[in-house]
């Protein structure tokens, strides 16, 4: 009988932004669908109730035109530290992201359990690089939201009213969504 080590899949990395700022990206289904999934992928969320108990309905589109549809369940929502995914349709698997502050910003690790270890023996060459290139579209969003974040301060430095010097900025203070949790519908071009 497999053990459950052959049935894990087990990624870490340290991202040079705060855990507030990973958990974001996590929480935001406008940033969450421009880096989920492999390299060329894109999503189309149908639900995302970001709490414990909440349903996540997706589809991923892949960059040869296959539709991957997927359906998980938030198990544990801990900001800024702890997110757990259950993912419920197949391949099924329990996910753990862990966030901890590091010198270096945040270190992310990211664990994935698969329920039948001949799954995960036989998609391992897939869910490996996937995996990491997860991460490296999660670290290039993060690294757009904070140029996006400094040129609206550098903005709001800038600009002012109609001929009122220090007067109220025009500038807006970065264009954020509405809340996370609730029903959303989007889909996003890879990044």
């Amino acid at each position: 009988m497999a053990n459950r080590d052959e049935a894990t899949f087990r990624t870490r990395r340290v991202l040079p932004h705060t855990p507030d700022q990973v958990f974001e990206a996590f929480a935001r289904p406008d940033l969450l669908a421009r880096w989920w999934g492999p390299a060329g992928f894109t999503n189309t969320f149908e639900t995302f109730e970001f709490e414990p108990g909440g349903r996540w309905q997706f589809v991923m589109h892949g960059p040869d035109g296959s539709h991957h549809p997927n359906e998980s369940v938030f198990l544990e929502v801990d900001a800024p530290s702890t997110l757990v995914i259950r993912h419920v349709s197949a391949p099924r698997f329990v996910l753990t992201i862990v966030l901890a502050a590091d010198e270096g910003g945040t270190a992310i690790t990211w664990t994935g359990v698969f329920e039948d270890p001949a799954v995960a023996a036989r998609i391992r060459h897939i869910v490996e690089p996937a995996n990491e290139q997860n991460l490296d579209r999660l670290q290039s969003v993060l690294g757009e939201e904070r140029s996006r974040r400094l040129a609206c301060r550098g903005d709001r430095g800038r600009r002012r009213g109609p001929g009122k010097a220090g007067g109220p900025s025009t500038a807006t203070a970065g264009g954020r969504p509405p809340s996370a949790s609730g029903t959303s519908r989007l889909r996003v071009a890879p990044t």
